[in-house]
């Protein structure tokens, strides 16, 4: 993937402290991530959870505004965790469609998991996205992450021992998925 688009708390879009996010403000903040690859297709990693709902919803919208053509897909990672996962992510992946915004789901296969769930999770779902996005050749990527998320990334740097540069959240833009 040529980019990686990462929008997060340093963004305009902390809803538990601004009012919501218009399409003009929404188009605007899009516009600070250009040049986007042309012609426009975007990817979109979807979880089910409110801050990646809200992402590609916006996301769509502001295709459907943009007097460019322009399309976007969904990916949607099933982790393979839980018993409910491959339904949950079916009913994201219905949800999606229903609006019409395709979407595909990325089925982690694993052994067991016994150590490092989380971490060994993300690298896996970070290498399924990108992975996806090259086999579409979809260069660009968009991640949604809340305030929350940004508190935890800070907390496990900081459990890991990473002191000062702990401190920091992710990135709100990334071009290192090249």
């Amino acid at each position: 993937m040529k980019s990686g688009l990462h929008l997060g708390q340093t963004t305009p879009v902390v809803l538990a402290k601004n009012p919501p996010l218009g399409a003009r403000e929404f188009a605007a903040l899009m516009e600070t991530f250009v040049p986007f690859a042309s012609p426009l297709h975007v990817a979109v990693a979807v979880s089910g959870g409110p801050d990646s709902m809200a992402l590609v919803f916006c996301v769509k919208r502001w295709l459907d505004e943009k007097t460019e053509v322009g399309s976007i897909t969904a990916f949607i990672v099933d982790h393979d965790l839980r018993d409910a996962s491959a339904a949950e992510a079916e009913q994201v992946r219905k949800t999606l469609m229903k609006i019409g915004i395709p979407a595909e789901i990325l089925r982690w296969q694993h052994a067991p998991v016994t150590a490092r769930l989380h971490e060994t999770a993300r690298t896996a779902r970070r290498r399924l996205l990108t992975e996806a996005c090259r086999r579409r050749a979809i260069p660009d990527l968009l991640l949604a992450h809340h305030s929350d998320d940004q508190a935890e990334t800070i907390l496990m740097r900081l459990a890991k021992g990473s002191g000062v540069d702990g401190r920091t959240h992710s990135a709100p833009a990334s071009r290192s998925c090249a």
